[in-house]
């Protein structure tokens, strides 16, 4: 009679024959030619594609390049990641795939309709270059593509780079172009005004007082450049009673604005940014720079704002 130990053994045994067993009746890919990279699509340059569509579970993500950069023109509109977009169109454009899998069913290669993420590059000329991003390779190191109809394995792992949300896309910088060459700043808060000028390449205030390298206007305008937006959606129509506003001039007189309005729950403030159609929240650290940036400046117009800049600036 078998002791327990004997029947653990047996059945381990038995167990590891059956897997072997399976794993030698699965089909192994098989690939049509050679196994050697090549490039998907040979002599595309990134710099010539003018349009990117994404397709996934029925949603269709559309962008598109001018002279400015990369911006979203479906399901919303506004400027897009420059970085996020740049690296997209990398992935895509420098695409390296192995020969197609004979027999392959793309349903078991996460290529089925509703698995796969569908990606068409637009150049300048108006051709069309298509292919469907997969599941993982089983070595995880590579990706399953179709082009033109056929099963690929492709280096790198794709997935993730054209499965981001919409909002991962979108810009969420508030001021996207350098602060170097402004002419003026004005701040109001509250009906509290205040203006810089530049000459000469210096900062003055509106006495002809040089605000110097010493002074605090540098870290000031560079946390000011840093402010992100925080979310895109729920926001109200438009800033109709704005509390606080920042404008920037360049010196071909076009300017950037800054309107600030309700509160947002949670933190943070809806606004109007550039580059953003609509209303979105900005980070709630927007209320004390405005009202370190008067405290600094309050003699910028002729009066004093230092004994009001401590007041609460929510609305």
């Amino acid at each position: 009679m078998m002791s327990n130990a004997q029947r653990r053994a047996l059945f381990l045994l038995t167990a590891a024959l059956l897997l072997v067993t399976g794993l030698l009746l699965l089909p192994t890919p098989t690939l049509d030619g050679d196994s050697d990279w090549s490039a998907a699509f040979p002599g595309l340059d990134g710099d010539e594609v003018r349009r990117l569509e994404v397709r996934r579970g029925g949603i269709v993500t559309v962008l598109e390049r001018s002279s400015t950069g990369w911006s979203l023109e479906e399901p919303v509109r506004g400027r897009a990641d420059q970085v996020r977009v740049g690296t997209m169109i990398r992935d895509a454009t420098s695409l390296e795939v192995r020969p197609a899998l004979l027999d392959a069913t793309p349903v078991a290669y996460g290529l089925g309709p509703e698995e796969r993420v569908e990606v068409v590059m637009v150049d300048r000329t108006g051709v069309r270059r298509v292919f469907q991003v997969g599941a993982e390779t089983a070595v995880g190191t590579g990706t399953y593509v179709s082009l033109e109809g056929k099963v690929r394995p492709a280096r790198g792992l794709l997935a993730q780079g054209f499965s981001l949300a919409v909002d991962d896309l979108r810009e969420s910088r508030v001021w996207t172009e350098s602060f170097v060459d402004l002419t003026s700043l004005t701040l109001d808060l509250r009906g509290q005004r205040s203006v810089f000028m530049v000459t000469d390449g210096d900062w003055h205030d509106a006495t002809g007082s040089v605000l110097g390298p010493d002074s605090a206007i540098g870290p000031w305008l560079a946390s000011l450049q840093d402010l992100r937006i925080i979310r895109f959606e729920g926001g109200p129509t438009e800033i109709a009673d704005p509390w606080g506003s920042v404008e920037l001039r360049e010196p071909d007189g076009s300017s950037r604005s800054l309107l600030l309005g309700l509160e947002v729950e949670g933190g943070g403030y809806w606004a109007t940014v550039p580059n953003q159609a609509g209303t979105v929240a900005v980070e709630g650290s927007v209320a004390r720079l405005l009202e370190e940036g008067l405290a600094l400046l309050g003699r910028a117009d002729g009066s004093s704002t230092n004994s009001q800049a401590g007041q609460s600036s929510s609305p």
